[in-house]
């Protein structure tokens, strides 16, 4: 047994939310989320695959809102951290251009080519490149939120825990919006994988999300 009484293939399958989904409504999803993000880039002309690093990946659509000094959201796609790229993830910056977002969607290398630790560098990158060029998008480096769906949610989570020299403040287990400590943080996730969280039931969807300005 390998964890929580599964085995190799239970654990694999738990982790398998294609198939707990179906290919039926797995593709009506992707779909839906293909022809929104399609007209979405129609309607918009953003800076396209703009590099934050030397990989091929490392690349960035930056969609700005128009609003001089508004904040900035960079978004992380999920895809079990081994698919999928920010193209399909376009249809998110519906709401947030005309709420008066700027819009940074991030890719980044997928596994097997790289290990976790080098992807959660790279979006630690892409972090630091959308605070460092903020002003460049008309936005306010002090108010850039990271999110992201699924295993973006998971990189979210790591990117917004990151110290660096730049003016960016990490949120901590004492974070609240009163203290103003934590600039954004959004994890979402309809997974299978309850027996692997422990819950009792398979399907069991969850979100948590928090935006203090």
């Amino acid at each position: 047994m390998l964890y929580r009484g599964m085995d190799r293939a239970a654990l694999d399958a738990a982790y398998d939310n294609g198939a707990a989904v179906g290919p039926v409504k797995r593709e009506r999803y992707f779909a839906d989320r293909r022809i929104r993000s399609e007209a979405f880039r129609k309607r918009h002309s953003g800076q396209i695959d703009v590099p934050y690093g030397v990989g091929a990946r490392q690349r960035l659509d930056v969609y700005p809102c128009g609003t001089p000094g508004a904040p900035t959201l960079a978004f992380v796609h999920g895809g079990y951290w081994q698919s999928n790229d920010k193209e399909p993830l376009s249809y998110v910056g519906e709401a947030l251009l005309s709420a008066g977002f700027n819009l940074v969607l991030v890719e980044y290398t997928l596994a097997p080519a790289a290990r976790l630790d080098a992807i959660v560098a790279e979006v630690r990158a892409a972090v630091a490149w959308t605070i460092d060029h903020a002003k460049e998008l008309g936005g306010d480096p002090a108010r850039v939120f990271v999110a992201g769906n699924s295993a973006g949610g998971h990189l979210t989570a790591m990117a917004t825990t990151f110290r660096s020299s730049r003016s960016w403040r990490a949120p901590t287990a004492a974070c609240s919006p009163r203290s103003r400590r934590c600039r954004g943080l959004s994890l979402h996730a309809c997974t299978s994988q309850s027996r692997i969280a422990g819950f009792s039931s398979r399907g069991y969807a969850w979100e948590r999300s928090a935006i203090w300005r």
